[in-house]
This record gives structure tokens, sequence and C-alpha cells, in this order.
């Protein structure tokens, strides 16, 4: 569990891998399990100690979410019955372990009571285990957001190299000795040519966010704003055109994104879920845990 996430450790299982963990997200209260079944034949016994386990918390507990390799597909031995005793439904539809590649299965599942608070629920690839892919779900709640940033730069729109280098040399041929008054006339000329300017952004923007995306998103939401207020056909074709069109863009600024980053950031444990984070914030659900 991350630092900043209230949780804590109630109880750890000693007759089978595993432990129970309470998740505290405002007024949601979450009851997580983290599991392990070695062998796909101890399955039965494995969901009877998981369940004994439950039923000693689930009065204390509405929601609760499942994780682990339970080296059982869920249609198989008492997986059904296990899930329709408390209402579980598997949130990891793709196959998870390829160990056989002609015949991949689903063994490691996300079973939840409440599916409808999770979304984006998939598999991917890390390269941390030989043949098993991770498990990603979305958790939907909220957050606070963080307050604007002011961001100083440089504005090179009407900078002129030629001009510049003419103006240095004038500076430099007419002092000769005094280093920081030739330091100063420099920097006086470069405001005049590249002025420093002051923006504002969002305190939760994400990394992969360019400025051809974030003005084709701006455009997205005046549109949307003069089909809310006149719903005729030909804003909403406006309006659905330039959302389809900003899908595209974060499509491609999140590819361009994850293809610079550096290795070592994905292979490191601690550096990995740090830069997940950031992906783990939208417009819609202002925050949203990895887990």
């Amino acid at each position: 569990m991350r630092e900043d996430i209230p949780a804590k450790l109630i109880k750890k299982e000693q007759s089978y891998e595993g432990m129970f963990i309470e998740l505290n997200l405002k007024k949601q209260i979450w009851l997580i399990s983290c599991s392990y079944n070695p062998n796909v034949q101890n399955i039965n016994l494995h969901l009877q100690k998981l369940q004994n386990s439950i039923d000693c918390l689930t009065n204390k507990y509405e929601r609760i979410l499942l994780l682990g390799d339970f080296n059982c597909e869920m249609h198989k031995f008492n997986m059904p019955d296990f899930c329709a005793s408390y209402n579980l439904k598997n949130l990891i539809s793709s196959p998870t372990c390829y160990k056989n590649l002609e015949h991949p299965t689903c063994i490691d599942h996300m079973l939840t009571n409440f599916p409808k608070s999770f979304q984006s629920s998939i598999t991917i690839e890390t390269g941390l285990s030989d043949f098993h892919k991770m498990t990603i779900a979305v958790l939907k709640t909220s957050y606070r957001k963080l307050p604007h940033k002011q961001i100083k730069y440089r504005c090179f729109k009407k900078f002129n190299q030629h001009n510049f280098r003419t103006t240095l040399q004038n500076i430099i041929s007419n002092i000769e000795s005094d280093f920081s008054l030739v330091y100063t006339k420099i920097i006086e000329a470069l405001n005049k040519l590249a002025p420093i300017k002051t923006k504002t952004v969002r305190g939760n923007n994400a990394p992969f966010m360019t400025k051809t995306l974030r003005k084709a998103i701006m455009l997205r939401s005046k549109l949307r704003n003069l089909y809310l207020q006149n719903r005729s056909k030909e804003r909403e074709e406006s309006f659905k055109r330039q959302r389809n069109h900003c899908v595209t863009l974060l499509r491609q600024a999140k590819k361009d994104y994850f293809e610079k980053i550096n290795e070592n950031n994905i292979t490191d444990n601690k550096k990995f879920w740090k830069l997940s984070n950031h992906f783990s914030q939208t417009k819609l659900t202002s925050m949203k845990e990895l887990l």
C-alpha cells in the first residue's frame, strides 16, 4: 500500500498465504484480501479457508475486494459457488497466465461485490514475471484538487538569433574588464528579445500533457458549452468531432510519453508506482488508486 493511502493490516493468515487490509477512503471503507493458492487441486480448500476469514469480517465491512493468484479459472471447481455466496464479480476478463502460449488462462482475479465502483480494469505486461501479467483496476472516488501553479518562462516567439548575436558582440567590445556589468547588459538584452512571461497551469496536470492537447481540450469544452446552450444537430456534431480528436491526441501523447521513459524508472518498484500514479487521475474521477 502506498504511504499516502489510509490503510492498516487487519489480519495475516497462518494456515494459507493471505492477508486482509482495511482501506479507508473518506466515506468508503474497503476490506481488501490478498491471497495465493499455489496448487489448482487445493482451490476448494483455499476457498473454504478464505470464506471462514471473510465471514468473521463481513459484519464490519460492506465493500469487499479480493485480489490474488487463485490458480483456477472462474468457471471451475467451487469458484462459481464461492462468488455467488458474496455476490462477487471478477473485474479481470482477459488472460493473465501465459505458461501455455497456445491456451492462456485467467487465474489472477480481482473479485468485488461493488463492480460499478471500478473502471478500466486491464492486464499489462511488466517484465517482472516469467509468464504472468499484472492486473490493474481503477477505483472511482474523489480527491482535493491541487491549487494552480504559476510558471515563469521565456517567450522566444519573436526572438531573433542574429540580432541577439550582434547585441552580444557590441556589449563585449565596449566592456572588457567588469564581468558583472557584462552579465547585466546581456540579461537586459535577452529580456528585450525574449521576455519572461508567467502562465497558470493546473496543479494536477498530467506529465504527458502537451500544448496541442491542452488547446484541443479547451476547444472541446467550449463546443460542449455551446451545445448545452443550444442542442442543435450542427453543434452536437462539432462537439463530437472535437471530442474524438481529443481522444486521438490523448492516446498519441501517452504513447510518446511512455516511449521516452527511462527504463530504470520502470524496473525500480518505487519509481514504477510513483510514475503510474500520474495516470490514476482524470477529470471525471478525481482520484483513482491503482490496486
